[in-house]
């Protein structure tokens, strides 16, 4: 490559002041550097004309050996209260340091404007700062975060969060991930383009190296959507007043390349009109085909190139990537804007993957959990701060604050609540003069930051207000109102979320706020209580009403109407209004909605729509949701438990029992309203390891946690005593059937004939019944439960065939090989997710296996094992109880092929698995049964000795009834 035009050249270029020889040098260099080509884009940003030649398009790069033409502090240097730390890359617009805040002790990136920019055009730098205020407007785990922006001598910089990882476009390249971790990934991306969107704001340059992949090595920690240098508020004008030309429109050739990078833009944008997102949703289609299939989906190095490629619809890559994916992104290349998918929502919901299938996880108490704290939810900080002498700012303190708050006392009377609200109070007030003093410097200009002093006087608003709103409401849900007054210690440094009051500053809007609360805490009560349908109806016109008044009242009564559709059956609906309310929350910095939205929406992915992988993309939100209010204890404790519940689904299992430790953890340090649910949390991981002891004594010790509440949850009830039959029935304990008879009764009660929470405890309690032996009656309550499940979901569902899968398993212990073969079918394909298999799925498949064996189609049956028995295998490792049981069918199964020398290894290891890990006597009695019948031939007497140890091992009285008189008559048939 020839040396890099001076920046004299590069000016005069801009200007128009080359003649035609230095034009054509300078030109052909640029189409081979990426870094001067940026340099005469951000001048043209500037709002300077440029000479008439067609620069080409590569494919961008940033040069982290930095440029040796660009000037710029070197490392070890310090800018204002920022000390450059590490050189992170050098691009057109200028430098990117790894930084250290000093007064607020943090690592940050620090972009430095190159200088010679200045020097072409002043405007650049206001382009710089402008960049800035677009970001800062902007608060969501998928876009970075801007803490500040400035000068600094001639120096123009903004402070942002630092990410330590790769462009999107790197990463692909790098780790050449498959077509369903780039849509995933692509999915993250999105959501932080579609929260720009609802703000106004149009990136008009995404592509992939403006998105940073973050990572551990293993797991994909955060997605972000950066750069939005070139972005503009929708319908924003910014060239010099009384100019009539669109800052849309500048061009940097002749031929039409406007402001962003052609190769990704829409026709629109091109040809310089005016744009909307639809142009970011064609930016985003390019790249989501140039990172699936390779390449782009309209060839060319320049602008013409591009467009006559537009003519023709793009060729379709040979690949296994689905027609279903295809056709969605051609709808997305559409050249017409009315063509296209109207917005991110749309595009992204349309290109989402069918779910992946896998292993039910009983987790639903957490859905009552995660909604415990209300919409008020009183966010917690650490106590401790440090305390300052300055005592400005302070006055409205006392002795005006301190009078209304005696007149409360008086409003408040003897209130159940007066004593803990006016704690809650006094607590909020002194937090808020002791952040006040440590933050506040007489000897500074001004005396604080404006970010801590704008979220100190968001803090006084919610205090002054509560206080006033109690006195004028009097007791009526005092305590809810009171958790409105956060308190201030966040403000030290603060978050874009603590920036926002939670109550409006006008008196009038402020009252019509309160009093739909008021209206939205009684609907609350009432969802907790079990009215589901009740609330939904109440909570649907209360958030269409506060869509009118204001936003963030709209997004706690969307939040509130996503759990109790959650909880009333509703899952798909439920799922679509919480993330709504999450983009709402995010966009006008609710945090606490916000964090609390995403854990909701982690556990709706990992227990209703079975997919692991989105519920680990969430599990990402949520952290950083979180992370931006401070890790409250409550919220933090929450997330801990869904982030376990998601990580034991993904089979991750012990990093999940690692989550739900931390979370009890937490619980027991400073949130007792929770232990209940976290103490259930760790019982399913004991659960899913067959540890059906401890699992057991986990419920019933959440059972007694659950009963100290005040107001406890029927449904958390029922779930808990659901799962606590089942662990006594796995160990053939009598008391099972009580414990889920009340669970099912219960249920029935209290939950909806269209609840399919009510079917999930008739199932438990047939499943105990069958366990207890009792076959003919667990057949009749599994019937009824599969019966609603077909009437309410449809029996076209994953939950009938997961209900017909507990019918064919009752057949089969019945000995009704036929009925249960021909359920199994049913069951197994309705599991099967049609792209992915599944352990559930497979599981299935093994049991319709023994249901073919034993009706004479070994072979047949045979087959089905092996494929089934490798995904389980790679599933879940060797240790489990699905992978032993397939072991032992498909050791009965080569049994009855009369190959018995490979059936007895299959058996001998099943029989290994069942007694060293499970202890489950029956299925240790089934091996030692069907290995004994494999050593017959060979030797009698030890296969004697095992069939005779297997009736003596066989529980009275369960399941196993007709395995044993099997046994006993395969004994006396076969006398030595």
């Amino acid at each position: 490559m020839t040396a890099c035009p001076t920046d004299d050249e590069l000016g005069a270029l801009v200007q128009q002041a080359l003649d035609e020889a230095a034009v054509a040098r300078v030109t052909t260099h640029i189409d081979a550097c990426e870094t001067c080509r940026q340099v005469v884009i951000a001048a043209v940003r500037g709002g300077v004309a440029v000479a008439p030649a067609t620069i080409a398009i590569g494919t961008p790069t940033l040069d982290r050996r930095g440029d040796a033409d660009a000037s710029g502090p070197a490392p070890g240097s310090k800018l204002g209260r920022y000390e450059l730390r590490e050189l992170l890359g050098a691009g057109g617009m200028g430098r990117v340091y790894a930084a250290y805040d000093a007064e607020l002790d943090r690592s940050i990136a620090l972009k430095i404007m190159r200088p010679e920019l200045a020097a072409i055009s002043g405007r650049l730098a206001e382009r710089l700062v402008r960049e800035s205020r677009i970001m800062a407007k902007l608060a969501h785990p998928s876009l970075i975060t801007v803490y500040d922006v400035g000068r600094f001598g001639e120096a123009v910089f903004i402070a942002m969060e630092l990410i330590r990882g790769e462009t999107l476009g790197a990463y692909v390249r790098r780790t050449r991930p498959p077509w369903r971790a780039i849509i995933g990934l692509l999915e993250r991306a999105g959501h932080g383009l579609a929260a720009a969107h609802d703000a106004g704001i149009i990136h008009r340059d995404f592509k992939p190296d403006n998105v940073l992949v973050s990572s551990d090595g293993v797991q994909v920690k955060r997605v972000v959507v950066t750069d939005f240098g070139v972005a503009r508020a929708h319908g924003e004008h910014d060239d010099q007043p009384g100019s009539a030309r669109r800052p849309s429109v500048v061009e940097l050739t002749a031929t039409g390349v406007t402001v962003g990078t052609p190769a990704y833009m829409a026709p629109e944008q091109l040809d310089g009109l005016e744009v909307d997102r639809r142009a970011d949703v064609f930016a985003f289609a390019v790249s989501a085909w140039e990172l699936v299939f390779g390449e782009r989906p309209f060839a060319g190095r320049t602008v013409e190139a591009i467009r006559d490629a537009m003519h023709d619809p793009p060729p379709i890559p040979k690949s296994a990537v689905p027609d279903r994916i295809v056709r969605v992104l051609q709808r997305g290349l559409a050249l017409a804007p009315a063509d296209r998918w109207p917005d991110m929502p749309s595009f992204q919901r349309a290109l989402a993957a069918p779910p992946r299938r896998r292993r039910a996880v009983a987790v639903g108490a957490i859905a009552i959990a995660l909604v415990s704290g209300g919409i008020a939810g009183a966010q917690a900080f650490d106590e401790a701060a440090p305390v300052d002498p300055c005592l400005r700012g302070e006055q409205w303190l006392a002795p005006a604050y301190d009078a209304r708050v005696s007149t409360l006392e008086g409003r408040l009377g003897g209130d159940r609540h007066a004593a803990a609200v006016l704690g809650s109070l006094a607590k909020a007030a002194n937090t808020w003069r002791e952040t006040h003093r440590a933050t506040c410097k007489s000897d500074r200009q001004p005396p604080q930051p404006a970010n801590v002093a704008a979220c100190l006087d968001a803090r006084k608003l919610e205090l002054t207000a509560v206080v006033d709103d109690l006195i004028l409401d009097g007791p009526r849900h005092a305590n809810m109102v009171a958790e409105l007054a956060a308190p201030a210690t966040s403000c030290a440094s603060p978050a874009p979320a603590y920036l926002v009051a939670r109550v409006p500053s006008d008196h009038a809007l402020r009252r019509r706020v309160t009093e739909l609360r008021h209206r939205a805490f009684d609907a609350e009560a009432a969802r907790n209580r079990g009215d589901f349908q009740g609330v939904i109806a109440q909570m649907t016109a209360l958030a269409a009403e506060a869509a009118t008044i204001w936003p963030i009242l709209h997004a706690e009564t969307l939040y509130l109407l996503g759990t109790a559709l959650s909880q009333g059956g509703d899952a798909t609906r439920g799922i679509a209004t919480m993330r709504e309310a999450a983009a709402l929350a995010e966009r006008v910095h609710h945090g606490y909605i916000a964090a609390n939205a995403w854990i909701q929406l982690v556990q709706d992915a990992t227990s209703d729509e079975r997919d692991p992988a989105r519920a680990m993309e969430y599990v990402a939100y949520a952290d950083a949701a979180v992370e931006r209010i401070g890790r409250p204890i409550l919220t933090a404790t929450l997330f801990e438990y869904s982030k376990g519940a998601a990580l034991l689904a993904a089979d991750r299992k012990q990093e999940g029992e690692a989550a739900f430790r931390r979370a009890l953890a937490l619980a027991r340090s400073g949130a007792p309203q929770l232990m209940a649910e976290m103490i259930q949390g760790l019982g399913y991981v004991f659960e899913d390891q067959a540890r059906f002891a401890e699992a057991a004594a986990s419920y019933r010790d959440a059972l007694v946690e659950l009963a100290k509440q005040p107001t406890p949850s029927p449904q958390t009830e029922i779930t808990f005593r659901t799962r606590l039959a089942y662990c006594l029935a796995m160990l053939d304990d009598p008391a099972a059937e009580p414990e889920g008879r009340q669970a099912r009764d219960q249920a029935t009660r209290v939950l909806g004939a269209d609840n399919l929470d009510r079917t999930v405890a008739q199932i438990g309690y047939a499943q105990v019944l069958q366990r207890l032996g009792r076959l003919d009656e667990a057949l009749v309550e599994v019937r009824v439960a599969t019966t609603a499940v077909g009437k309410i979901a449809g029996k076209t569902t994953e939950g009938y065939g997961e209900a017909l899968y507990a019918e064919a398993d009752i057949l089969s212990d019945l000995g009704r090989y036929r009925e249960a073969s021909v359920q199994f079918k049913r069951a197994c394909d309705l599991l099967g997710d049609g792209e992915l298999d599944s352990s559930i799925h497979a599981a299935c498949e093994i049991r319709q296996a023994h249901a073919w064996s034993r009706l004479g189609r070994h072979a047949d049956a045979l087959a089905l094992i092996d494929g089934s028995l490798e995904l389980l295998e790679g599933t879940y490792g060797v240790v489990h109880l699905e992978v032993a049981n397939a072991y032992l069918v498909r050791g009965m199964t080569r049994h009855a092929l009369r190959r018995d020398a490979e059936a007895a290894l299959d058996l001998e290891l099943a029989r290994a698995i069942f007694t060293e890990y499970f202890n489950d006597a029956g299925s240790i009695a089934a091996s030692e049964l069907a290995l004994g019948q494999a050593l017959w031939k060979t030797e009698p007497a030890r296969a004697r000795e095992l069939i005779e140890q297997a009736v003596k091992r066989f529980p009275p009285l369960s399941a196993w009834n007709t395995t044993r008189r099997e046994a006993i008559a395969w004994l006396a048939g076969h006398r030595t």
